[in-house]
């Protein structure tokens, strides 16, 4: 994960385990408009439809930005060759490490979504195998040595085969509507990208306490990613593969930080057409084994330096200035 923040949206309190919830009213249906019963995984689906959702749509707006693409990135490029698109709509990727038991809640609010996912990928970066239990439509793919979420994510949308991708980190979880509301917006709308609102889970003393966390902006542009995350998560991305793709994907070299790089570029590429889901349907979870925003840890620290030297050129002093400054008040370090 990158840099938290404040939010808004509806918040509860609970006790007790969290699994997959409903927050607010849902959709019981696909694109296709009527409720459907959730498919089997590993079944490829088709069709559209409309449908009313809470959300608002436009296009991406660089508003004199220059255009920072995949052409000058700075990210490996990613193999398409082996993975042509094919009549599979929609593929779902887990990045994991050493965490079992997050792991199975990921894959339970998976396949507990009201729109199935066709394909879902597994990407286990630990340092020692996962013991893997096969499970109808989840392919587990192996890293021979750890190298990190970002390049964990992006060999998970090179082996895809759907038209969209939706992240999921394997300590977070999503609500049973999710899928098929971004879905929905994507196909009815026409968009690229499709960015849901979050909450975050606290969890103490044996209890779970829900809060709000955030709403994605209504407008997405470069300059909203270099101090701070406006709401672009590695568990909230419903993204074109082609515009995924486009954008040269996560940077490895980045330890953590990933989302707001990644954040500038897709908001960099011309034409991207970008909608929000202002329902909060994915769950943020912050628990106490060790995550890419865990405050001081080494990871975190790493990738907030390594983002700030990539990013300082176009920052700018001020920025540069807030940007140490929300460093040291949220995370206590000095990047």
């Amino acid at each position: 994960m990158g840099s938290g923040g404040g939010g808004n949206g509806p918040a509860a309190g609970v006790g007790g385990s969290l699994r997959c919830r409903r927050q607010g009213s849902g959709l019981g249906a696909r694109a296709g408009g009527g409720a459907t019963q959730p498919k089997p995984l590993g079944a490829c689906a088709t069709g559209n439809g409309s449908g009313g959702l809470p959300a608002e749509t436009r296009s991406s707006r660089r508003r004199g930005s220059r255009r920072r693409g995949s052409e000058d990135s700075g990210c490996p490029a990613i193999s398409t060759a082996s993975a042509p698109v094919s009549h599979c709509t929609l593929s779902v990727i887990i990045p994991t490490r050493h965490r079992p038991a997050l792991l199975r809640r990921a894959l339970t609010c998976v396949a507990e979504q009201t729109r199935r996912p066709d394909e879902v990928f597994v990407i286990d970066d630990g340092d020692v195998p996962h013991p893997f239990v096969p499970s109808a439509g989840v392919r587990w793919v192996r890293h021979e040595a750890p190298h990190g979420a970002a390049r964990a994510r992006n060999l998970g949308a090179s082996l895809a085969q759907g038209r969209f991708l939706a992240f999921l980190d394997d300590d977070d979880a999503w609500d049973p509507a999710y899928l098929a509301e971004a879905e929905q917006l994507a196909l009815t709308e026409r968009l690229d990208l499709v960015l849901t609102a979050f909450l975050k889970v606290r969890q103490q003393e044996g209890t779970q306490e829900v809060v709000p966390e955030k709403v994605p902006p209504a407008i997405l542009h470069p300059d909203d990613f270099l101090v701070r995350n406006p709401g672009l998560r590695g568990s909230n991305l419903f993204i074109s593969r082609a515009a995924f793709l486009q954008s040269g994907g996560f940077d490895p070299a980045l330890p953590s930080f990933h989302d707001m790089d990644l954040g500038i570029r897709l908001a960099s590429l011309p034409g991207l057409r970008y909608g929000r889901n202002t329902r909060p349907r994915v769950y943020f979870h912050v628990h106490p084994e060790l995550r890419l925003s865990t405050a001081g840890s080494p990871t975190n620290v790493a990738g907030m330096r390594a983002f700030l030297v990539k990013h300082a050129g176009i920052m700018g002093p001020e920025r540069v200035s807030a940007f140490r400054e929300r460093a040291r008040r949220l995370f206590g370090v000095e990047p």
